[in-house]
C-alpha cells in the first residue's frame, strides 16, 4: 500500500509542478505584452502585441503537458495479493457511502 501511496504522491507532485511552471510561462507571456499604463492601452491597439499575446495564449492551452510531465519516473507498484485489494476498495466504497449519506 505504501508503494501506491508514493507512486500517487510523486504522480500529483510531478503534474502540480508541471502546472506552476506552465502559469509561471503564461504570467511572463502576459507581462511582455502587457502596456505600462491603462491609458497606453486604451488608445492604440498594438497589433504586434496582440498577434504575439494570441499564439503564447493557444500555445499555452494547447501545449501537451506530457512533455512537461517528464520529470518523474513511473515505476508499477509491486500490488498486493487481490484478496487485500478487494477488501481495501470495499473499505473505501463504505466509507464514501457513510460520508455522502451524511452529507
Amino acid at each position: 500500500m505504501d508503494e501506491v501511496t508514493d507512486y500517487l504522491y510523486k504522480r500529483v507532485l510531478a503534474q502540480k509542478n508541471a502546472e506552476v511552471r506552465r502559469l509561471q510561462e503564461l504570467h511572463s507571456s502576459l507581462l511582455e505584452v502587457s502596456a505600462s499604463t491603462h491609458y497606453d492601452a486604451a488608445h492604440e491597439v498594438d497589433k504586434e502585441k496582440d498577434e504575439e499575446l494570441k499564439k503564447k495564449i493557444l500555445q499555452h492551452f494547447t501545449e501537451s503537458t506530457e512533455a512537461v510531465d517528464g520529470d518523474w519516473e513511473f515505476v508499477a507498484p509491486d500490488l498486493p495479493p487481490a484478496h487485500i485489494l478487494s477488501v481495501v476498495q470495499r473499505d473505501i466504497r463504505t466509507s464514501s457511502t457513510n460520508t455522502t449519506s451524511s452529507l
